[in-house]
């Protein structure tokens, strides 16, 4: 394992892990599908899942998690990414969130455990809440952090 690798660990219901590392650049298919880089376990629990579910941009050291317009959704730290999040207006190539070491990608019952040696730990926070400009409720969160949605600011605040 090099310095930069990324490694990539797949929890599933049952709680069996599979190990997934990556040391070059690459685009990396999640999903039920048979040819999906990572294929989830095959169960029932797993319908869950989309057979084409998110995309995980990596170039080491870094990695980005893009959803595929998935019908359940992506969550990363507990909070759901989807199409409109990670591109402009839901169409044409999508940015993605951008993950850190420690963050989790939640498809259904899998979660897939991100490390990044040699980064800093994942930017999350377990309890925050964000204010919204021009906005007097308040809206909490668990996990990651969001500069803008829709043109609005938000300031995040520790409770």
């Amino acid at each position: 394992m090099h310095e930069h690798d990324i490694t990539i660990t797949l929890v599933d219901a049952e709680q069996h892990e599979q190990r997934f590392e990556f040391e070059e650049p690459r685009l990396c298919l999640v999903g039920r599908a048979r040819d999906c880089d990572i294929a989830t376990p095959d169960s029932d629990v797993n319908l869950l899942i989309s057979r084409h579910h998110c995309l995980l941009e990596i170039d080491p050291p870094s990695v980005r998690v893009h959803d595929l317009g998935s019908t359940n959704g992506t969550f990363v730290n507990g909070i759901k990414i989807n199409r409109k999040q990670t591109s402009a207006g839901g169409h044409g190539p999508t940015k993605g969130v951008k993950l850190f070491d420690g963050d989790e990608v939640a498809l259904g019952p899998v979660v897939l455990r991100v490390h990044l040696p040699g980064t800093a730990q994942s930017n999350a926070y377990p309890d925050f809440v964000l204010d919204f400009d021009n906005d007097e409720k308040e809206h909490v969160f668990d996990g990651a952090d969001y500069a803008t949605e829709e043109g609005r600011k938000f300031q995040k605040t520790a409770r």
